[in-house]
């Protein structure tokens, strides 16, 4: 079974979410961990598959549209 996530988990990935290119010592002072503590966090995230690091096209640079939803559940 997954780790469950915890509060500092929850802010490494809001900062992703925010910026997905932002670097691991920005986050470290964000969340209050060390850089070397950021990364094991998210190379552990990506792991378990809880998040994806992918790139994101611009949907109008290439003619297209697009909508993006995001849900968030407790």
């Amino acid at each position: 079974m997954n780790k469950p996530l915890d509060d500092v988990d929850r802010r490494i990935i809001d900062q992703l979410q925010e910026e997905g290119r932002r670097p691991y010592t920005e986050i470290a002072r964000a969340v209050g961990l060390s850089e070397a503590g950021v990364r094991q966090r998210i190379a552990s995230l990506t792991e378990r598959g809880v998040i994806q690091i992918v790139a994101a096209t611009s949907p109008i640079a290439l003619g297209m549209i697009q909508a993006f939803v995001s849900v968030r559940v407790a």
